[in-house]
């Protein structure tokens, strides 16, 4: 923090202080409701029996003591030096009359609630002005569970308003007139547009003086969603787990929320990164809620995404330089730099952090750091939601790591969850720092890999589509479910079913794609239990990898296949295509897998073929495997059944050799 800010915060606190009942003002007139009416001007409901004068700038008014006449009717404007609302009952002011009476502060008038164990509540119904010349006015509430609601416009002209205390201040009017908002801690409540303006809510020092070693500022919709044009100011809160909250917690009700424009406040130190976090600001956005950023993010320090909500960047924040720690919950990036600048690094983490591509297809420039701090496979970084599925493609180096102190506590392989109907592409390299971490393929959708990487552990698919393109010749790829595909290479190739027993189909391997061939390259290859090849049959003309697929085994020496699957789990054969070119009458011999030093366990009987989506009709014909004749390559077979004119010419063949014998 620098010695400015540092000053401001001093004077911040020293001012916050000056607001609890320790004050030299007069002394307090407490509500007691004991007159016949619920009016404020009479005097038997104040404790002194005196009728506060219009115009008393140097008293207190106290309300909430007594359980006795809990809505007092201001029937008349008054202006005054303070109001609290204490005790343990929940009291408000109100104004039936037309037009409202005003409540107007003076001096040093404040609004307080400050009986912190009571968590009280309190509500002004009555339009309020504080008038304080050039000073902050200071709206305290203390207590967790303590709240003020203003339903009324407040005004305080050119002057800035402070929410001092933990509680809850609510703002429900329409037109309310103030400079800006500093919000050290606690919580605002709005309930319109108009409720801030297109003023600035300032939340400095969450690092520091919570009872978790940060503050929490929160700022919520408390019905319907609320589209503001209020600016955020916040800063200070990675390094001492401040956090600044958009929404309640715990699917508390309230709406969506959208501010407009974010900028951090930094301490003196923006070098940044998500294993040093040592300045920037952290945005929690809650359970079940949605919080939309409509202008720009700005800032060189880390910007930090909590809670399991939703945060949606609509633009470009080309000026958000210290890089994106996406921890948690939906981000949902409606332009291509809404992650920052593109050399700044966007790092996901896997859990429950997913990133969506808002609007249109996004191209994502951002280098990314994917690592965690939980463990397991179900902690995935995911790609799209079912309601936002915009394909997205990634042009930055990836590198697979860890995001947290503790090796024990990053899964070796990095999980990787592509939604249902999206497509996530990478086209730069992926690398592992020599940590040997690998990659796992969950959910439906379809991941691309077009660049080279280098990471050394394993390549899973359990789910959905891989498609490489590009190179993994370091990676051992297991495929137990979902599909392999693409026309790039990989290192050892393992296709096979995790547990032959239920009905989920296991993996399947397809080189090119589903209905182009192509050629997929590796050093040797395991066809296990339950596992499945797709071969495209197009054009029987073009050989193959160009008419059909091939999958190519390049180890010189060890460049083997192992057929490990039990013939009571055989391993599938898919034929489809359009089949341009074949003749059902006439045998054919189709090379599927190339390069082959030596098969291991090789029996027809391991093997199933399914060829119910091959386009022409087979005539009888059947389609078989066997090796080629040096045993090199593994083939795929179609017997023909000879033509009906072919048999008949047969059988008078025939005929007529035995009319010669009988001569």
């Amino acid at each position: 923090m620098t010695t400015t800010q540092s000053a401001l915060a001093t004077a911040v606190v020293a001012t916050c202080a000056a607001v609890f009942p320790t004050v030299t003002l007069g002394q307090a007139r407490t509500w007691n409701g004991n007159g016949a009416d619920n009016n404020w001007s009479t005097a038997a409901n104040w404790s002194t029996n005196n009728i506060p004068a219009l115009s008393n700038p140097t008293q207190i008014w106290q309300f909430g003591s007594t359980a006795n006449r809990l809505a007092t009717e201001m029937n008349n404007s008054y202006e005054l030096g303070r109001v609290n609302f204490a005790g343990t009952s929940g009291h408000s002011i109100n104004s039936a009359s037309q037009p409202q009476q005003v409540l107007t502060l003076v001096g040093t008038g404040n609004l307080e609630i400050f009986n912190v164990a009571a968590n009280i509540v309190g509500a002004v119904n009555v339009p309020v002005v504080l008038n304080a010349g050039s000073d902050s006015r200071i709206i305290t509430v203390a207590g967790a569970n303590g709240r003020l609601t203003l339903d009324r416009n407040v005004s305080a002209g050119s002057n800035q308003i402070t929410k001092a205390g933990i509680g809850t201040l609510v703002l429900n009017g329409t037109a309310n007139s103030f400079a800006g908002i500093t919000l050290p801690e606690g919580a605002i409540g709005i309930s319109n547009a108009g409720a801030l303006g297109s003023i600035t809510i300032t939340s400095n020092g969450l690092e520091s003086g919570g009872a978790a070693g940060g503050k929490t500022a929160t700022l919520y919709s408390t019905g319907a969603a609320v589209v503001t044009t209020a600016n955020l100011s916040i800063g200070n809160g990675i390094d001492g787990n401040g956090v600044f909250r958009l929404g309640l917690p715990g699917g508390a009700p309230g709406g969506n929320l959208t501010v407009n424009n974010i900028s951090m406040i930094l301490d003196g130190n923006p070098s940044a990164t998500a294993t040093s976090p040592a300045d920037g600001a952290r945005i929690d956005v809650p359970l079940n809620m949605t919080a939309t950023v409509s202008g720009t993010i700005t800032g060189a320090g880390l910007l930090q995404k909590i809670g399991t909500g939703t945060l949606t960047l609509n633009q470009a924040n080309t000026g958000l330089t210290g890089g994106f720690d996406h921890f948690a919950g939906v981000v949902i990036a409606r332009n291509d730099a809404s992650l920052g600048s593109a050399s700044s690094t966007y790092y996901a983490r896997e859990g429950t952090a997913t990133l969506a591509a808002g609007n249109a297809p996004r191209v994502i420039a951002n280098p990314i750091e994917l690592g965690g701090t939980v463990a397991g496979v179900n902690n995935a970084w995911g790609i799209g939601t079912a309601d936002v599925a915009n394909p997205i493609t990634f042009t930055g180096t990836v590198l697979l790591t860890r995001l947290d102190d503790s090796a024990g506590a990053n899964t070796r392989s990095k999980p990787i969850s592509v939604a249902e109907g999206v497509t996530a592409t990478f086209n730069n390299s992926i690398s592992d720092g020599g940590n040997n971490f690998g990659i796992i393929k969950l959910g439906a959708g379809t991941m691309v890999i077009n660049g080279n990487g280098s990471y050394t552990g394993t390549t899973g698919v359990s789910e959905g589509r891989l498609t490489v393109n590009g190179s993994i010749a370091a990676s051992n790829v297991l495929v137990a479910g979902g599909v392999l595909a693409g026309t790039g290479t990989v290192r050892v190739l393992s296709v096979y079913d995790i547990n032959t027993g239920d009905s989920v189909a296991g993996g399947m391997l397809s080189p090119g794609d589903d209905s182009t061939a192509g050629t997929l390259t590796a050093r040797r290859a395991d066809f296990g239990d339950g596992g499945a090849y797709l071969v495209n049959l197009n054009n029987v003309n073009n050989g193959a990898g160009v008419g059909w697929d091939l999958l190519d085994l390049v180890e010189p020496t060890v460049g083997r296949l192992n057929v490990l699957a039990a013939s009571a789990a055989p391993f599938k054969i898919i034929v489809n295509g359009l089949g341009s070119g074949f003749d059902a009458y006439q045998d054919h011999s189709f090379t599927i897998v190339s390069g082959v030093q030596t098969v291991q366990n090789f029996d027809p009987s391991r093997f199933t073929i399914d060829a119910t989506g091959f386009n022409p009709d087979l005539q009888g014909g059947s389609f078989s495997v066997a090796l080629s004749a040096d045993q090199t390559d593994l083939n795929l077979v179609y017997t023909a059944v000879p033509e009906p004119a072919s048999l008949a010419l047969l059988g008078l063949t025939s005929l007529g050799l035995m009319s010669r014998r009988r001569r």
